[in-house]
């Protein structure tokens, strides 16, 4: 997850043309915080998501929380697609979705 917080973190930096400059004073980071943010360099956290909510506002939080979202969904179809194609194979009672025990069991069944 904190691999694409950053990632969307710094597509929402380049779109609203935010400096790390401004970020970290905004934000109350230093400098070399808000530059390793915006560059990819430092993980983003929820804490991270956070700050931003309480600085920058609900709407800007939630891009980057919809991005973190969308970028979660493709790769979560794309481990389904491996494991239905028969190129993954997963621990005894363990689904694609993330359920275990019996109703991953029952997903399976149903195949």
């Amino acid at each position: 997850m904190s691999e694409q917080l950053t990632k969307a973190l710094r597509e929402w930096a380049e779109r609203n043309q935010i400096n790390p400059t401004e970020f970290a004073k905004a934000m109350g980071y230093t400098y070399a915080h808000a530059h390793g943010l915006l560059r990819g360099e430092r993980k983003a956290t929820m804490e991270t998501l956070g700050r931003l909510l309480l600085v920058y506002g609900a709407v800007e939080a939630e891009w980057i929380s919809a991005a973190t979202r969308e970028t979660l969904a493709q790769s979560n179809l794309a481990v389904t697609q491996m494991y239905v194609e028969g190129n993954l194979s997963l621990a005894p009672g363990h689904s694609p979705d993330g359920r275990g025990g019996e109703e991953a069991e029952d997903l399976l069944a149903q195949g």
